[in-house]
């Protein structure tokens, strides 16, 4: 079965990164099930990101991808506290808040660096990780799945609404079915191929407009820019 996966901004072989200004976020549509997953499943999600500071305006989170919606359901989400350099992986079950919460320790990011961020579900299991520049930072079992598929992917922020934006840059976004790395690895020294695994979607930062659509199966084809996301040539690459 071929790995069905999810793009944002596959940059270095052209050049440019999505960039946020403390305030902005791209929604990606999301509204079929192509890429739910059940409880015993397995799923990556994955991206490259630069943060501009460690505190965007006193903001208790900087959000960096999720699919977190009061309205349509809570799904997932990852993001950083204020100053502490940590990572937190939100999961929920759909209706009411967050079931679940992963937290690594403080200080495995820190501001103007890019970090290969990888958040690994291996089953129902302990066998689930959260990578940073491919070394485990994080054990732990994923005890919920997703069979929510209308709830959109909120990139840079946390619903706009919320107030949980992200102040920096996020480069090739990708989920995946199935576990892409169960073991330490070298993160990717270039951009992912558009047709490498069977993609949902793939929406490539090749210049100027961050909201380019290249392959998109999961239903819809709007990218909305709430706030004014950009273009930047600053990538991992």
């Amino acid at each position: 079965m071929p790995i069905q996966q999810m793009f944002l901004g596959a940059v270095g072989k052209f050049n440019y990164s999505n960039e946020f200004d403390g305030s902005s976020e791209l929604v990606l549509p999301w509204t079929n099930g192509n890429l739910d997953f059940a409880t015993n499943g397995n799923i990556t999600i994955e991206f490259w990101v630069y943060l501009d500071t460690l505190n965007n305006n006193n903001l208790s989170y900087q959000t960096m991808v999720g699919r977190w919606n009061g309205t349509d359901g809570y799904c997932w989400l990852i993001d950083t506290d204020k100053n502490k350099g940590n990572l937190n992986l939100y999961i929920g079950n759909v209706s009411g808040s967050y079931s679940q919460h992963v937290q690594t320790s403080d200080d495995v990011i820190a501001a103007s660096q890019w970090y290969h961020i990888a958040a690994v579900k291996n089953g129902s299991g302990s066998n689930s990780k959260i990578y940073v520049n491919g070394t485990s930072v994080h054990s732990f079992s994923w005890n919920h799945g997703n069979t929510n598929s209308a709830t959109d992917v909120q990139v840079g922020n946390n619903n706009s609404s919320y107030g949980s934006a992200l102040d920096g840059k996020i480069s090739n976004f990708r989920f995946s079915h199935g576990v892409v790395y169960s073991s330490n690895f070298t993160p990717p020294t270039a951009p992912f191929e558009g047709n490498d695994g069977g993609n949902v979607m793939l929406l490539m930062c090749k210049d100027a407009d961050p909201t380019t659509i290249e392959v998109n199966e999961s239903g819809g084809n709007t990218i909305t820019n709430n706030g004014g996301v950009t273009s930047s040539t600053d990538n991992p690459f």
